[in-house]
């Protein structure tokens, strides 16, 4: 599911119950090709759980698919994320800045009883 730690996003949605989704991923010939798009649509959906936007001074290591450390932002969310999106701009008055999307698939807080 991608780097960071913490609890799964399979702990806490299983609090919600069941769901039903319907995938369009194409016919599926077998009932293993059917649980293998399943499988692939619910661990997209599980990295997907905690999603960060920010803008960092500029680094060219952020790009996509760096794993991200991202700090200072309280317990729950400091972790460790997946980079999905990466931009680097520079402008005379902020200078040399990246701005990225990131996502986590775990999560550090608690789970609502």
């Amino acid at each position: 599911l991608g780097p960071g730690e913490g609890r799964q996003a399979g702990e806490y949605l299983e609090n919600f119950g069941d769901t039903m989704c319907h995938l369009s991923a194409g016919p599926a010939t077998t009932e293993a090709e059917a649980q293998a798009l399943i499988d692939a649509h619910a661990a997209r959906a599980m990295r997907r759980f905690v999603t960060a936007l920010g803008t960092a001074k500029g680094n060219p290591e952020i790009r996509v698919g760096a794993h991200l450390t991202l700090e200072g932002i309280g317990a729950r969310f400091s972790n460790t994320y997946y980079c999905t999106k990466a931009r680097h701009h520079f402008s005379r008055s902020t200078g040399y800045a990246t701005e990225f999307e990131a996502e986590c698939a775990y999560f550090k807080g608690e789970i609502a009883a």
